[in-house]
């Protein structure tokens, strides 16, 4: 219901908002990750329009608030795997794989995640491209304290294989 009222039109008008103070960025930020990981999730159809507006917010050297954009776009390619190509699009490959490389948890298990759902919708040749598994390699393998990204790592190698 909420991605019908004026809350989610407020929340997008809020990104779209040039002279915004970080804080009001990250509670929106905030709010538009939770409404797209609803239960049941929201139709995609209400939600879809929200992926390009979010690569604008991955440029703010803010951890928390990429951990939320990264979050949101996690929550929709899970649920919508027609969101691959705008997310592709918007967001780019290399953008996803950058925040793999990221020393913070909060940053590389979404992107991880992202690549994960995209690359078994169909977008593994993208990240191919980009040497995906050579960041992986370097940045997630072989590392103990990145043991729950090591997993999920693991699954989008099987996939490349």
């Amino acid at each position: 219901e909420l991605l019908f009222s004026p809350l989610w039109e407020e929340l997008i008008l809020i990104l779209k908002t040039s002279a915004i103070p970080l804080s009001s960025l990250r509670l929106a930020c905030w709010n538009i990750s939770n409404l797209c990981r609803g239960n049941p999730a929201p139709p995609y159809s209400k939600i879809g329009g929200v992926i390009k507006l979010l690569p604008g917010m991955m440029t703010v050297e803010d951890e928390q608030l990429i951990s939320d954009v990264l979050w949101a776009l996690e929550f929709i390619s899970e649920e919508h795997p027609e969101s691959k190509n705008s997310i592709l699009h918007y967001i780019k490959a290399e953008n996803i794989i950058a925040n793999i490389s990221h020393n913070s948890q909060q940053i590389h298990i979404p992107a991880l995640k992202i690549a994960f759902n995209l690359c078994k919708n169909g977008g593994l040749h993208a990240f191919l491209q980009h040497d995906m598994i050579e960041i992986i390699n370097q940045h997630i393998l072989n590392k103990p304290e990145k043991l729950p990204a090591q997993i999920i790592a693991g699954s989008i190698l099987s996939m490349a294989v």
